[in-house]
């Protein structure tokens, strides 16, 4: 079932894809809550808490919502998890349908300057996660993961045009290319609330549970022959207790 998007309704907003918890409600465009926390990676000690303070405090119950929007990624596996499990905890037992928005563009959005715009985020070591915008904030490329060398040899490709340079990557490349190119401070490193709630507000809620969105395999999945040789167990053995947990499916009725 999928419900049409209107302006009024009351969306709680998630997002743990990076350092940044954010948690957004809002009601047609008034934003009515915002908080964030820097996690370091500890989020799980403050999410719940949190959700729980927040409906309290403002004397609402998970009932009141008529949608839950999550940021989906690309991002911390470990953020993805601890938001995505929380999301479907709250929407499945009160029947509350979930929208999700993905990353790069809600900080491209929050960029206040008409130029185009080069997303990078931290992926792992010597990894980014990259998506080009114009002007208009309209996406130029799709998003993808790339090594730091083929990022730089990307914007080495672009030096001719006029564009800024945003994301967490920005902050972990210690390399002198950077002064090429015109990097914004890290104040934009995380989406603005005001674009959390204004991007949930335009989306399709619906009963099915959207999924993360994964540009690579996992440090374990890359890791396996040597994990499943530290529990005594073959690859083959382990690729079937692995092959036999995804069949597992739950989502909405």
């Amino acid at each position: 079932m999928t419900l049409c998007a209107c302006s009024n309704k009351k969306i709680l907003v998630i997002n743990g894809v990076e350092d940044y918890l954010q948690i957004v409600l809002g009601q047609g465009e008034d934003l009515i809550w915002s908080w964030q926390v820097k996690t370091c990676q500890q989020g799980m000690l403050f999410l719940a808490p949190h959700l729980k303070y927040l409906f309290s405090t403002l004397s609402i119950t998970p009932e009141e919502l008529e949608g839950i929007v999550l940021v989906r990624g690309p991002g911390s596996f470990t953020g993805l998890r601890l938001v995505f499990a929380h999301v479907y905890g709250l929407a499945l037992s009160h029947n509350i349908p979930v929208g999700a928005l993905e990353y790069l563009p809600l900080l491209a959005k929050s960029v206040p300057f008409n130029k185009p715009i080069w997303v990078l985020t931290y992926s792992r070591q010597n990894e980014v996660y990259m998506q080009g915008f114009g002007a208009s904030k309209m996406p130029l490329t799709s998003p993808e993961v790339l090594s730091v060398q083929m990022a730089f040899a990307r914007l080495d490709s672009l030096k001719k045009q006029d564009f800024y340079l945003i994301g967490s990557a920005l902050r972990k490349i210690k390399d002198d290319k950077l002064k090429a190119f015109q990097v914004l401070d890290d104040l934009y490193d995380k989406p603005l609330p005001e674009i959390l709630l204004k991007e949930a507000q335009i989306i399709q809620l619906d009963t099915k549970f959207p999924q993360p969105l994964y540009l690579r395999n996992s440090n374990a999945e890359d890791n396996l022959p040597y994990i499943v040789k530290q529990k005594g167990l073959s690859l083959d053995q382990a690729k079937k207790k692995i092959k036999s947990g995804l069949k597992i499916r739950t989502q909405f009725n």
